[in-house]
């Protein structure tokens, strides 16, 4: 079992606010195994921490937002995309306002400074096992799913115009997506 992963060190980094315009500085700190996400406001009285769960979200207009005992902290998306694409399992965030820097619109920054500090293993397996890594590959002759040998599920498929529909269910305040892709 592959054990949870988190920084080898701390890095910072600083922009404005999307929404608010503010100059803001959010820092990335290593964190004990089974810490998972969370976010300290530390510009709040008594720095309060708010777990980064989907049952924290409470908006997804033009962000993500997320809120615990009427603190909330929004613009997270890219920097928790970052460490869920790059494996870290457990990070305290720490920001100076009501969100995160929207530095250039994407994950990059991000993820340049995760891999700069490296990360370390802790003693504690994944609770929730392997991530999978999905490629779509586009051939002309194959049509049928296969399990790669590195455990990575390749799916072989014609070109297509298609639409997606995507649900949140769960999640009332996560909106439904649409939208037209090419496969």
């Amino acid at each position: 079992m592959l054990k949870q992963k988190t920084l080898k060190d701390s890095f910072s980094l600083s922009g404005k606010g999307l929404h608010t315009g503010l100059d803001l500085t959010v820092t990335f700190n290593p964190a004990p195994d089974n810490h998972g996400y969370k976010i300290q406001r530390i510009d709040v009285e008594g720095q309060p921490t708010i777990d980064a769960v989907a049952d924290n979200v409470t908006e997804t207009t033009r962000g993500t937002v997320l809120s615990k005992n009427g603190v909330k902290v929004s613009t997270v998306e890219h920097g928790m995309a970052a460490l869920y694409a790059l494996g870290i399992d457990n990070c305290l965030i720490q920001v100076n306002g009501p969100e995160f820097p929207i530095l250039d619109g994407s994950a990059q920054y991000y993820a340049q400074e995760i891999e700069r500090v490296g990360d370390e293993r802790g003693t504690v397996g994944r609770p929730y096992g392997e991530r999978h890594v999905v490629h779509v590959i586009q051939l002309e002759a194959h049509r049928h799913p296969r399990q790669h040998p590195l455990r990575h599920e390749v799916v072989h498929h014609e070109p297509q115009d298609h639409e997606y529909d995507q649900q949140f269910h769960q999640y009332p305040a996560a909106s439904s997506q649409t939208g037209p892709y090419q496969l």
